[in-house]
C-alpha cells in the first residue's frame, strides 16, 4: 500500500515574530494617525460633530422608546455652552426641565463626569460657536454662542413620534476659528451636518 505523503507545514500560518512584528506595525500606524487626527483642526472638528450627530440620533430613538421627550441640553446648570459640554434627560415628569433620575433615564451620554453630573465633554480644543460667522446652513442666524433652537433655548427636545425642535449647533477649533461645522436638527428630527468651506457651507450628512 502506498505511503501518504505528509503534508509540508513549514511554510503553513505566521510564526510569533512575524505576528508580533505585524501588531507592531499596526501600532505605530495607529498612533501616527491619531496624532495627526489630534494636529489638523479640520478632523478634530469632524470628530466632534460626527459624534454630536451620533448622540442627537440615540436621544431621538431614546425618546421613541420610553415615549417621553429626550432634551439634548447644551447648557446644563449650573454650566453654559462656554463650558463645551452637552447632556441628555428624559422628560419623565413633563415640565421640560431636568428632574432626579431623569438624565439616567435618557441613558444617551453615560462616558464623563462633572460636579456629579454625567455629561458628555467636547473634545480638546473644540468649542461650541462660529467665530466671524453670521449665517449658517439656509441662511439661519448664528448666535454668539453657538446654540440656536426654537425659542432661544439651549436644548432641543426629542419628541416620542419622532419628531423634535428645529435648530442648530456650531463648532470651531479654538487654535482655527476659521474650522467650523454645524449639527442641523428638522422640525421631522432630522439631524444634518454642514463644513464650511471657502465661505460656503456645505452638507456632509
Amino acid at each position: 500500500m502506498a505511503r501518504m505523503r505528509s503534508r509540508d507545514t513549514g511554510s503553513a500560518g505566521f510564526s510569533i515574530p512575524e505576528l508580533l512584528a505585524v501588531v507592531a506595525v499596526l501600532g505605530g500606524l495607529w498612533l501616527i494617525g491619531g496624532l495627526a487626527v489630534a494636529r489638523d483642526p479640520h478632523a478634530r472638528v469632524r470628530v466632534a460633530a460626527h459624534e454630536l450627530v451620533l448622540a442627537l440620533r440615540v436621544a431621538r430613538a431614546r425618546a421613541i422608546t420610553l415615549d417621553r421627550t429626550v432634551y439634548v441640553d447644551f447648557a446644563p446648570r449650573p454650566l453654559t455652552p462656554a463650558d463645551g459640554v452637552y447632556t441628555a434627560f428624559a422628560d419623565l415628569d413633563d415640565d421640560h426641565t431636568e428632574g432626579p433620575g431623569e438624565r439616567d433615564a435618557a441613558q444617551v451620554l453615560l462616558d464623563g463626569f462633572r460636579s456629579r453630573r454625567v455629561v458628555k465633554e467636547l473634545p480638546r480644543g473644540i468649542r461650541f460657536g462660529a467665530p466671524g460667522v453670521s449665517e449658517g446652513p439656509g441662511g439661519t442666524t448664528v448666535f454668539p454662542d453657538g446654540i440656536s433652537f426654537s425659542g432661544g433655548s439651549d436644548k432641543v427636545a426629542f419628541y416620542p413620534r419622532g419628531n423634535a425642535g428645529a435648530g442648530t449647533v456650531y463648532l470651531h477649533a479654538g487654535d482655527a476659528a476659521q474650522v467650523v461645522w454645524a449639527v442641523r436638527t428638522n422640525l421631522s428630527g432630522t439631524i444634518e451636518s454642514w463644513s464650511l468651506e471657502g465661505g460656503q457651507w456645505r452638507r456632509r450628512s
